[in-house]
């Protein structure tokens, strides 16, 4: 058994080696993200916006996290608003999908649901208009990268700190996401 500091990608692993003495081969790096040139993926297509429903990628974490989001926030939120669809997007390590569809969503918004079955993130980021994640998730990053506004779900449970912080609409309450949406609505081009 060897022992080994890991970080999260190379840009940390380089700066953890920039503040100390220790050996490269001590130091390795995962959970690498494999980010391709912005401009090869979809930033911003007109066809999109020109359609009568706004579509979020909702990509869940815990399950704590998902009833929280859907209770709170999503639930009256699409009560209040028919022209949104939601495109669930279940964490690799913790598939949702089942508990979702027949436990949690009430059937009469069930239609407003699709699940996204992209092996690539970056592919189910590209077909919507909005990415709604969760504090902790790392997604924020994919949809910077992909050029698509993220609205950040604060559930007060844990942060990354400061990244990510400025760019992100965050939303406690269905309210906030409804002001957040309806701003997008009316700047989608400057948002």
């Amino acid at each position: 058994f060897r022992s080994q500091f890991i970080t999260w990608g190379n840009y940390f692993k380089d700066l953890f080696l920039s503040n100390n003495s220790l050996s490269k081969t001590y130091v390795d790096a995962a959970g690498n993200l494999n980010y391709i040139d912005k401009s090869s993926h979809n930033q911003f297509n007109e066809e999109n916006f020109n359609k009568n429903k706004i579509s979020l990628l909702w990509c869940t974490s815990l399950k704590v996290d998902v009833i929280n989001t859907y209770k709170k926030i999503l639930k009256p939120f699409l009560e209040e608003n028919s022209d949104v669809e939601i495109k669930v997007r279940c964490h690799p390590q913790i598939n949702l999908k089942q508990f979702i569809t027949y436990e949690l969503v009430d059937a009469g918004l069930l239609e407003n649901f699709e699940f996204s079955e992209h092996a690539n993130i970056l592919d189910a980021i590209a077909e919507v208009d909005i990415v709604l994640t969760v504090s902790g998730s790392t997604v924020f990053l994919d949809a910077l990268i992909a050029n698509k506004p993220v609205f950040h779900i604060v559930n007060n449970d844990y942060y990354m700190g400061s990244l990510g912080r400025e760019e992100m609409t965050h939303i406690e309450n269905y309210k906030e996401l409804d002001e957040a949406v309806a701003e997008f609505k009316l700047n989608k081009k400057k948002f």
